[in-house]
């Protein structure tokens, strides 16, 4: 049933997975987002990790900041897409490449 609001959804999304807790299994974000991008529906996964429900990390602080600007830039002012949400970071250049030019 909780798939079916999901197929409604037509805001874009940004989400931050989290290590697991006792409340939440730090697995829940990531589904969230796979959903998503599974229905065609335009979402983003921030994944820091060993950081609880936010990042606590100086570095992990500034880049979220830096992404969520350029995020409310593009849908609120209609600024270009930066690269990580064209085109992603892989895995394997996590930390290596940034994608915020």
């Amino acid at each position: 049933r909780r798939c079916s609001r999901w197929t409604k959804r037509t805001r874009p999304c940004s989400s931050c997975p989290t290590t697991p807790t006792a409340t939440c299994p730090g697995t829940r974000g990531i589904e969230y987002f796979t959903a998503l991008r599974r229905l065609g529906k335009p979402a983003w996964l921030l994944n820091y990790n060993d950081e609880p429900h936010w990042p606590l990390k100086l570095q992990n602080r500034k880049d979220f900041q830096l992404r969520m600007s350029q995020y409310f830039d593009h849908y609120l002012m209609d600024k270009p897409m930066p690269q990580w949400m064209l085109r992603g970071v892989p895995a394997v250049e996590k930390g290596i490449r940034l994608g915020v030019d």
